[in-house]
């Protein structure tokens, strides 16, 4: 493009080019690319904003969506799940209640991705009334609601709640997914209700699917928590018959039990 001197305005492809880096990585070429963009549109800014975001640099992420706002480019409902993800990053809370505003004011509170991200945003940042809040307010939900708002309230250690709400979407038809199951499990696991989470793994199994790691650890270390280290190194073994590799945080869940060393190292960890 540079050596045949074409025009590099004509058809956006400068927003196309920013695109092609962020999409691979390449997020030094896509901000050399940007920076030497007359005046970049909403998509430019979508790109960088969201590399930035899922790439571990939520601050720049940030500063791009601030760069938006000077500019006269009117922000769309892709833009804001993306600068809410960068307020997890960072947790934010200030941040994400200042991005709510603005998504209210341009009538996107409603969008369903939207209001998902929102729902994400306060339940990890915290604030589980605002979270809910959001969820009583949607017109429509998806798994993805449901299962923000139930892992919102696990997050919090406050399991009864997020039951009821499982209860509630399964009652409403909407089947959980690998990733719901996954967040109750590890729920109960974190709080020490161990038989209930390892009933769910058994529900879990029936439908066809299977815990992953995290859920894994956090039966692992729940177990070993409650003292109950001959079920944790048999749930240990479990999950490798299940073709799952433990890590470092496995190996850290079972450190604390006397003994456990020893029998790790025998069933091949």
């Amino acid at each position: 493009m540079l050596t045949s001197h074409t025009d590099m305005n004509a058809l956006s492809l400068n927003s196309k080019l920013i695109g092609a880096y962020a999409s691979c990585g390449d997020l030094g070429s896509a901000e050399l690319v940007f920076q030497r963009t007359a005046n970049p549109n909403i998509f430019a800014f979508n790109w960088m904003i969201s590399a930035l975001a899922f790439h571990g640099y939520p601050e720049k992420s940030i500063g791009y969506f601030s760069l938006l706002q000077q500019s006269r480019t009117t922000p769309n409902k892709y833009t804001f799940p993306i600068v809410l993800k960068a307020c997890v990053g960072l947790m934010d809370l200030n941040k994400g209640k200042e991005v709510h505003g603005m998504i209210y004011r341009m009538g996107f509170e409603l969008e369903l991705s939207v209001a998902n991200a929102l729902i994400d945003m306060y339940g990890k940042c915290g604030n589980l009334e605002y979270a809910r809040l959001v969820f009583n307010l949607m017109v429509e939900r998806d798994i993805v609601s449901w299962t923000s708002m139930i892992y919102s309230y696990a997050n919090m250690r406050k399991i009864d709640e997020s039951f009821i709400l499982f209860e509630k979407m399964r009652l409403e038809g909407i089947r959980p997914n690998d990733f719901t199951w996954n967040v109750m499990i590890a729920g109960y696991a974190r709080t020490g209700d161990c038989d209930t989470a390892f009933i769910l793994v058994s529900k879990m199994s029936k439908e066809g699917l299977t815990p992953d790691l995290v859920t894994w650890n956090a039966m692992i270390s729940g177990y070993v928590q409650s003292h109950r280290s001959t079920e944790a190194l048999a749930l240990l073994q479990d999950m490798l018959d299940a073709g799952v590799k433990p890590n470092e945080v496995t190996i850290t869940g079972l450190l604390p039990v006397c003994g456990l060393i020893d029998s790790a190292l025998d069933v091949g960890v």
